[in-house]
């Protein structure tokens, strides 16, 4: 899914790989890019995952959210809104060890 994303995101992203996850997560100071961009090319932010660094390796947490997908206006606003909500009221609470990746998808 990050291949749709710039190289500037995929550079600055951790990978999963080593989970058994073909994704990336991203620092709380990156995530917020990444969902802007993700919003301003019509994607859908459905949920994503919250991951704790142990030295410089991603390990899960299992918290996460999602968003209901239905059709009601500004889909992708709301998602967007719920994603940033939920992601910076983590970061509040537990501090900057934690990466979040996102879960989404082109809205037609």
């Amino acid at each position: 899914m990050i291949t749709i994303l710039p190289k500037k995101f995929i550079a600055s992203s951790y990978s999963l790989q080593h989970l058994g996850i073909n994704d990336a997560a991203w620092t709380y100071n990156d995530i917020g890019n990444v969902i802007e961009y993700l919003a301003q090319h019509n994607y859908i932010i459905l949920g994503g995952d919250v991951y704790r660094l142990n030295g410089n390796v991603p390990e899960s947490t299992y918290d996460s959210w999602y968003t209901n997908k239905t059709n009601v206006d500004n889909v992708i606003a709301k998602a967007k809104s719920k994603a940033i909500d939920y992601i910076n009221n983590y970061h509040l609470r537990n501090g900057d060890q934690y990466l979040y990746s996102l879960v989404f998808e082109k809205q037609l």
